[in-house]
């Protein structure tokens, strides 16, 4: 029923970037694509999760050993937040780049490069590059995208992702379509590992050295997207985000030994949708609500094979509000606050392992005062807040300690901006553990700078 609602929810909801629209200095707006495009980027490199493509922490893999009580407050203050993605989403060519500290020798890097070109009159060339470390993932992607204009309203699209690990490339295909009123609608449909039975089963990939594997997709992976942004009245917009790819199924075996393996089904959804009020310029608040939902059914090929036989079911669901208003022409107020609900279920089908019925509950907030000239010093003062709770099977997924705890963050950031086309800022946090009785404590570095041509 959860993964109906999802694929209804993934028709009916979801947001395009709006690709040409003039950002201004004066204006605040928010949007859900950075979300949509970190879990869209997740189902197309699942290679370069910190599992691999069939690991056994499941298609989300949101837990790992190196994941702690401060994780999810290290990505809050350190990401971009939802304002700065409009004016990155805005925007045609640029790059940009956000690093903080998720351990005492790692940092959380998220870099992105896009451009487009045009080709004549009707056609154009784009690319993007996302660079992503977190504990979970650790991938490079390349995206290209040919576009051809129809009429000044209408637009088809071929994108491509090409990986380095071949059997993982994908492609697409899409229309996308805008209104004189600028609401925006575009859909696409996708294959995803379109080459990998070629290169697994043809050419025989497990003959060559460092390849002990081979995986075989019957049912292969057929995604459909869609996104619209409307604007309802002068002041209301709405958007979202979704997606959903069929029930695929994949199997995996040594070399050409079938039954030393496993099959998997797997299935996979999204959907996000945010309500933004603008009533006047220098005033924004917002709401937003996604989730995204994956469930994956392993079972051995052979009773012979070492393959434990489970149900995995996981799912991420958000809730939350975001704004900025304007104090005087330099200063401002940012704020953004989500409650989130992550639950795991995993249920052993034969075998006497231990069934996991865990539930991550967490409220993470944020409020930035910050100082921007138009060109010149720029500087953050903000609160970070987190509270999370474990209300049901604590300790049973990959984590260092609990992951549960009540923490307050102090940051602070400086740079300089050159207008609207360079900002680059740097700074540290103060943390303030609210539950565990350690006090104060470093909270971390940061760094982040954007640039747009």
């Amino acid at each position: 029923m959860r993964l109906r609602l999802g694929v209804v929810a993934s028709f009916l909801v979801a947001l395009p970037a709006p690709a040409h629209a003039q950002f201004s200095h004066d204006e605040f707006h928010a949007t859900l694509r950075g979300w949509a495009e970190s879990v869209w980027l997740h189902a197309l490199d699942r290679r370069s999760a910190a599992g691999g493509r069939v690991s056994e922490n499941g298609i989300l893999e949101r837990f790992n050993e190196v994941i702690d009580d401060k994780y999810f407050l290290d990505r809050l203050t350190a990401a971009f937040t939802p304002i700065e993605d409009y004016e990155w989403y805005a925007r045609e060519s640029g790059v940009r780049w956000s690093g903080g500290s998720i351990t005492k020798r790692s940092l959380a890097v998220d870099l992105e490069l896009k451009a487009t070109v045009p080709l004549g009159e009707k056609w154009g060339f784009g690319v993007r590059v996302n660079k992503t470390e977190f504990p979970e993932v650790n991938h490079t992607t390349f995206r290209f995208r040919l576009a051809r204009s129809l009429s000044s309203r209408l637009t088809v699209f071929a994108e491509s992702f090409l990986d380095p690990q071949k059997p993982g490339s994908d492609v697409e295909a899409g229309i996308r379509w805008r209104s004189p009123s600028d609401a925006r609608v575009e859909a696409t449909i996708g294959v995803l590992d379109f080459p990998n039975d070629f290169i697994y089963l043809n050419l025989n990939a497990q003959r060559q050295t460092g390849v002990d594997s081979t995986l075989e997709y019957e049912r292969q992976p057929i995604t459909v997207r869609t996104s619209f942004s409307v604007p309802l009245t002068s002041s209301f917009r709405l958007e979202g985000h979704g997606a959903v790819a069929r029930p695929s199924t994949i199997l995996a075996y040594e070399g050409k030994d079938e039954s030393a393996g496993f099959r998997q089904h797997e299935r996979f959804a999204f959907a996000g949708a945010l309500l933004e009020w603008v009533p006047r310029p220098g005033l924004m608040a917002a709401a937003f609500v996604n989730t995204v939902y994956a469930r994956s059914i392993r079972s051995p090929l052979s009773a012979a094979a070492p393959v434990a036989s489970y149900r995995l079911t996981e799912q991420t669901t958000e809730i939350g509000i975001v704004g900025a208003v304007r104090l005087a022409p330099r200063w401002r107020v940012d704020f953004w606050a989500r409650h989130s609900w992550r639950p795991e279920r995993r249920v052993f089908l034969a075998g006497e392992d231990a069934d996991v019925d865990f539930m991550l509950r967490s409220f993470n907030s944020q409020a930035v005062l910050t100082y921007r000239a138009r060109s010149g010093f720029v500087a953050d003062l903000g609160v970070g807040y987190n509270n999370a709770q474990t209300p049901r099977g604590d300790g049973q997924v990959p984590s260092t300690g609990s992951l549960k705890g009540i923490q307050y963050r102090i940051r602070y950031d400086a740079g300089w901006r050159i207008h609207d086309r360079f900002s680059v800022l740097v700074g540290s946090a103060t943390d303030i553990d609210g539950e565990s009785g350690e006090g104060v404590s470093f909270g971390g570095a940061r760094g982040r700078f954007v640039m747009y041509w």
